[in-house]
């Protein structure tokens, strides 16, 4: 009983990974931050993209998309290129970390595939995103 008591303590403690594969997509953690209106990765978001480096290099048979989402709080146009901008820049963060270039592709959606309420500040907030999906 007290080990089964230690080992539930011990997953409580374990922090949730950075990033994980589940299916046909890579789950982050934590959402990749970039710069306000710009494709600049913020460095905390680093560590989140260095996990999923190891992700690929752990399944080198495995291609991704990389896509970029917006929130839909600007023009269409000025979103679609701004997310396809991001998606862009985390494929080229990964390349630079060794992963091969033929394995990647990068589009931005834009605010075509909201998953939250666009009209309120959370939503929008949340619909801001990056995600890796299987090809």
């Amino acid at each position: 009983m007290v080990l089964l008591a230690l080992a539930l303590q011990a997953l409580a403690l374990t922090p949730a990974p950075l990033a994980r594969l589940d299916g046909d997509q890579i789950v982050l953690g934590r959402p990749i931050g970039f710069e306000y209106d710009k494709d600049v990765i913020r460095r905390e978001s680093f560590a989140v993209l260095d996990a999923v480096v190891e992700i690929l290099n752990q399944h080198p048979d495995l291609r991704f998309e990389v896509q970029g989402h917006d929130d839909g709080a600007r023009e269409e146009y000025y979103g679609r290129r701004l997310s396809d901008d991001r998606a862009r820049s985390v494929m080229y963060f990964l390349v630079s970390k060794g992963i091969d270039v033929a394995r990647l592709e990068a589009r931005g959606y834009g605010s075509s595939k909201p998953l939250y309420d666009p009209r309120s500040p959370a939503g929008r907030r949340k619909n801001r995103r990056i995600e890796f999906q299987r090809l």
